[in-house]
């Protein structure tokens, strides 16, 4: 058991197990934070009010990428040099979920502000990001009809 009582005001949003860490994002606090898996204790965080309320996490290529969803953007973790990138694009609009396939990050959003649809974008390895071609079934969920290797 990990104890996670860190003044936070939020269960954690999204969780991640990466090599020897688990990793948590916090929505309410803008913060991520990593927990030692061989003695279940804090080791480190990232802590930033531009995060734009941190929801889900997934690994690709050899960094850590969260969801931005109210920031309309996705935060880069490089955990080799402990820096922080953004990446920005119109393509972007409240990404959700993220889910690494095919050599490609698929972000999912919801596009509150457009009132369109939720749409699947995706992110390759040197940092394009596309629109892919998706439907909505009758219960509103999305399907994704095609995804490029």
């Amino acid at each position: 058991v990990i104890d996670v009582d860190y003044n936070l005001q939020s269960p954690p949003s999204g969780l991640l197990f990466n090599e020897n860490y688990l990793i948590a994002s916090f929505f309410k606090s803008n913060s991520i934070k990593f927990f030692d898996l061989n003695n279940f204790e804090f080791a480190f965080e990232f802590n930033n009010s531009s995060f734009g309320n941190p929801l889900s996490l997934e690994s690709f290529n050899n960094k850590i990428y969260v969801s931005s969803h109210i920031g309309s953007k996705l935060i880069e973790l490089n955990l080799q040099n402990n820096k922080i990138n953004y990446i920005n694009s119109e393509l972007l609009q409240n990404p959700w979920g993220l889910i690494s396939m095919k050599n490609q990050l698929i972000i999912i959003n919801l596009n509150l502000n457009n009132n369109k649809f939720s749409s699947l974008v995706s992110l390759n390895f040197n940092h394009q990001i596309k629109e892919l071609d998706s439907n909505l079934n009758k219960e509103g969920l999305i399907i994704a009809r095609y995804l490029k290797e």
